[in-house]
């Protein structure tokens, strides 16, 4: 599709942007104004820990669970419950939709060691859910007909295949904290930001189907955080995790080498700085180059090359004879690079034609959700009707470039490498799209920028919450921020509107993200942009 394609979206007029852009204008116009009068303030910085006397937070009689437990339990206590309410009717429908026709029967077939269907992809996530198809081995018989995209199959089967998915979109969550923790040293700005990502659209289906992308998303989010601790610490156990992340992340999607490119360029233009502080130190150079090669060459490769390891295990032949030949009697090696060349060819050629195909310029404004099913209850004039519906929160989504904006703002004109990290990889996933899209793209491809551009609005929701601080960094000098209480009325009255939007959004949407059967009057609801949402 052409960049900036306009005809290809069924129902695609002027009036479909009045929401999206609406929306856009009006977050934008609320930071703007508050950053034009506040352009320094930012939330305070608290400690890690919460001793007798110390942390920001620390107050006479206060239980000590408040803040030395925080960090564990408050997290996975949100990821916990976003895992059950997941799992709640995970194993419905009992039949693969949409790429779960390619990945899961790709997982079957490595569960039966047969060759794999799907291999447009790297391996890892078909076989951490071939890993989970197996446990359930008695519920499905993988040569009976599974081939067939409607073969209805026990429950049992459907939930092991997309249990993995929900494992790993509840790891996201954890990540999402983790990094605005390790980004921002505040418990609020953590909080939030795994609260929105929780509870937007695409998120939840991602974490309930069995594709690709949930994975690439988690390892990412956890390579984001490695990097950031490496950044501020500098030491070498956090620079061989990004690279270990980052290869996890290519291993399951070609897709994260934008990422990996994006975080790799953050690392390098701070090793760049601090080698200029060094005054261009031969030593230094050679040590951060000993510790660079490794982390993001041979571990990504080492990870990328063992994910194949069952592939070359297929055929005749003893398991040395395969792993430690290149070509033996058409197993080995060979046949893995010979996919990879296929695979570019396939990535680089694609030419398709889908109903949901849509241009990235469209993705932030979320003119296209995909359904990944659908159905009437009880066939055609029915009342009832239930489907998996691919959409974001559009209270995230159409946020996405008023934070993003603003927080390359605050990030080039104060410096500030938290916010500049954010903005890269939200806004740079993004423009790598722009710059070079396939043949076929589809809405949810900006899913990996996703939990970036989360912390960005829980950044600034505790900002505008706070209002104006006088520091931002050691000894928090007042906990209460430096703009009167009657002037922040206001900013939390928007702070908390926002945040209430989102949960009603998801609250709203629910049924459609989980094929919950519903009245077709009320799915009629959601369609907020007419046409072009169906």
């Amino acid at each position: 599709m052409p960049l900036f394609a306009v005809n290809y979206m069924p129902g695609l007029g002027p009036k479909v942007f009045l929401y999206p852009l609406l929306t856009v204008f009006i977050l934008g116009a609320i930071l703007a104004i508050f950053f034009s009068r506040h352009p320094d303030a930012t939330p305070e910085v608290e400690r890690d820990t919460d001793t007798e006397g110390e942390g920001s937070f620390s107050k006479p009689g206060r239980s000590p669970f408040s803040l030395a437990h925080y960090d564990r339990v408050v997290p996975a206590v949100i990821a916990a419950l976003f895992y059950l309410l997941a799992l709640w009717r995970l194993d419905f429908p009992h039949k693969q939709v949409f790429d779960e026709v390619h990945h899961v029967r790709t997982a079957m077939e490595f569960v039966v060691g047969a060759n794999p269907h799907e291999w447009t992809h790297p391996h890892l996530s078909k076989l951490l859910q071939a890993g989970s198809l197996a446990l359930a081995r008695q519920s499905f018989d993988p040569s009976d007909n599974i081939w067939s995209p409607d073969q209805i199959m026990a429950g049992r089967a459907a939930l092991a295949w997309r249990l993995p998915s929900v494992i790993f979109g509840s790891l996201a969550l954890l990540g999402v904290y983790a990094l605005a923790r390790a980004l921002f040293k505040n418990r609020a700005v953590a909080t939030i930001a795994m609260l929105l990502l929780a509870m937007d659209g695409v998120f939840f289906v991602q974490s309930r189907i069995a594709m690709t992308n949930i994975f690439t998303v988690c390892f990412i989010t956890w390579a984001a955080w490695a990097a950031w601790r490496w950044i501020e610490e500098q030491q070498a156990r956090h620079i061989f995790a990004t690279g270990a992340f980052l290869g996890l992340a290519l291993a399951t999607r070609w897709s994260s080498l934008y990422a990996f490119a994006l975080l790799l360029l953050f690392v390098l233009a701070d090793g760049i700085a601090r080698w200029h502080k060094e005054k261009y130190s031969a030593r230094f150079f050679l040590t951060r180059a000993a510790l660079f090669i490794p982390a993001f060459l041979l571990v990504p490769a080492l990870i990328y090359a063992a994910s194949y390891i069952p592939y070359v295990l297929q055929g005749d032949g003893t398991a040395v004879q395969k792993l430690m030949t290149w070509n033996h009697n058409g197993t080995g090696w060979e046949k893995v690079l010979s996919m990879q060349g296929d695979m570019y060819r396939y990535h680089s050629e694609l030419k398709a034609d889908h109903s949901y195909d849509s241009p990235a310029w469209s993705w932030p404004l979320m003119l296209r959700p995909v359904w990944y099913f659908y159905e009437q209850i009880g066939g055609q004039g029915a009342e009832r009707v239930r489907g998996i519906w691919c959409i974001g929160n559009a209270f995230i989504w159409w946020a996405i470039i008023p934070s993003m904006a603003i927080g390359t703002w605050l990030a080039v004109r104060f410096r500030r490498g938290n916010l500049a990290l954010l903005c890269l990889m939200g806004l740079g996933q993004w423009f790598c799209w722009l710059a070079k899209a396939r043949g076929l793209n589809f809405m949810h491809y900006l899913f990996e920028a996703i939990p970036f551009v989360c912390i960005a609005i829980a950044y600034f929701m505790v900002t505008l919450w706070c209002g104006n601080r006088d520091t931002n960094v050691g000894e928090s000098k007042n906990t209460s921020g430096d703009t009167p209480e009657e002037n922040r009325e206001p900013w939390r009255t928007i702070v908390l509107s926002y945040l209430l939007a989102v949960l009603l959004w998801f609250v709203f949407y629910y049924p459609m993200l989980t094929a919950f059967p519903i009245p077709v009057k009320y799915s009629q609801m959601h369609f907020w942009l007419d046409r072009i949402w169906i």
